[in-house]
């Protein structure tokens, strides 16, 4: 009965409607009785995929934020409470306490979508940093057939209430325009969660490093693929050994593989084969960007992880072996073949891709392709976000 409700678009789509209708009005109404109280011009209210730990663009503005006088909540679910600095307050998403703050905070943040059921008031300023830079897979309105019609309310009404859209490049920027929505707007700051790639911090490549009882001498390759509609990690099928080994042959030293399973299906990463010494899990690392910085030599498959690292210029080569099944889910923004990295399908064009790895050649690629994207990182996001909120708390009320 649950598969064939799942699988009609329309009863599917009714079904929610129905069961989330009761909770919907509940929070609507305590929003609205909120709205007659005053909004605090240094309060802000920061949101992380609908609820999750201290990690993305919201930390890195935290981070710089922390140095105003500002009073920040961090809405999340109970389990990542003990992820949040104490200078950062932590608030339950979705409690009473969430609707107060979210009706009287000056400064909104997030990185994904509102429910539909939101609603900002006009002396609000939302910032919407998004999660999704340079990319290769659809979204929003690009892959809009994809998506509920609960989500796509919820997405147009949530552009509706921006202020401005963050973006890190020229091609983010028309792709904002074209498909989110939105016709307000985007700033070209770069991405806040990239200021650390840029302005490399090796407090943070030490703190990586002592998390996993790394030497010095021991170089970091990071495999991080993105999750599969069904769940399944049997498309994760790459050699390891064999990976370990031509890493070590044909850059030398010593070699230690993080695998980082997308946050989506992190609840499977006990179930990760080969697991040992060399072969370690690192799903439960609270930080992707921080595991960014630290690596030698990244893998991945359609994830956006990899413009962000290949901003350091070091190596990174995407493994996907279901290209033609994934277009049939997603597609892509970006074709294969206009990105600057090789692409193996299979562990013989792997260990190939690797044996003829040429660093030269690949930067070339890079800044071909970023240039030609109009990449705009500079390494002071977070900075002149933090510029604007400390303009718009000034602000007469």
């Amino acid at each position: 009965m649950i598969k064939w409700i799942r699988n009609n678009k329309y009863i599917y789509n009714l079904f929610v409607f129905i069961y989330t209708l009761p909770r919907t009005i509940y929070y609507y109404v305590f929003l609205l009785i909120f709205s007659v109280l005053k909004i605090n011009n240094k309060k802000v209210i920061v949101i992380n995929f609908e609820g999750r730990g201290y990690w993305d663009n919201g930390k890195y503005i935290c981070n710089e934020l922390v140095k105003y006088d500002y009073r920040i909540y961090w809405a999340a679910k109970k389990e990542y409470k003990e992820s949040l600095p104490k200078e950062i307050y932590y608030l339950k998403i979705n409690s009473i306490w969430y609707l107060y703050h979210l009706a009287t905070a000056k400064i909104w943040i997030n990185n994904s979508r509102f429910p539909y059921w939101i609603r900002k008031r006009k002396k609000q300023f939302y910032i919407q940093t998004w999660h999704w830079c340079i990319g290769f897979k659809k979204s929003e309105a690009d892959c809009e057939k994809s998506l509920s019609k609960y989500y796509v309310l919820s997405a147009k009404n949530d552009s509706k209430m921006a202020s401005f859209f963050v973006s890190n490049s020229s091609f983010c920027t028309d792709y904002y325009k074209n498909y989110y929505w939105y016709d307000g707007d985007i700033l070209e700051y770069g991405c806040p969660r990239n200021d650390i790639i840029i302005n490399e911090n090796k407090d943070l490549i030490r703190k990586v490093r002592n998390f996993f009882w790394f030497s010095d001498s021991e170089k970091i390759w990071l495999y991080a693929p993105t999750f599969r509609k069904n769940s399944s990690l049997d498309i994760y099928d790459i050699d390891f050994e064999m990976l370990v080994n031509e890493l070590k042959s044909k850059f030398k030293g010593n070699w230690k593989l993080l695998i980082r399973l997308h946050p989506n299906i992190s609840n499977l990463s006990n179930q990760l084969p080969g697991l040992n010494k060399n072969i370690i899990n690192a799903t439960n690392y609270p930080d992707m960007q921080e595991l960014l910085v630290a690596t030698d030599f990244l893998i991945t498959d359609y994830s956006s992880c990899i413009f962000d690292y290949a901003i350091s210029q070091k190596p990174a080569i995407i493994y996907a072996s279901d290209i033609e099944e994934y277009k049939k889910d997603r597609d892509f923004a970006i074709k294969f073949e206009d990105s600057p990295f090789q692409i193996a399908t299979n562990n013989k064009e792997l260990k190939n891709i690797i044996d003829n790895f040429d660093i030269s050649r690949y930067i070339g690629r890079l800044n071909k392709f970023y240039s030609d994207n109009g990449l705009n990182e500079t390494g002071k996001s977070c900075e002149k976000i933090v510029k604007i909120i400390n303009r718009i708390s000034r602000r007469r009320k």
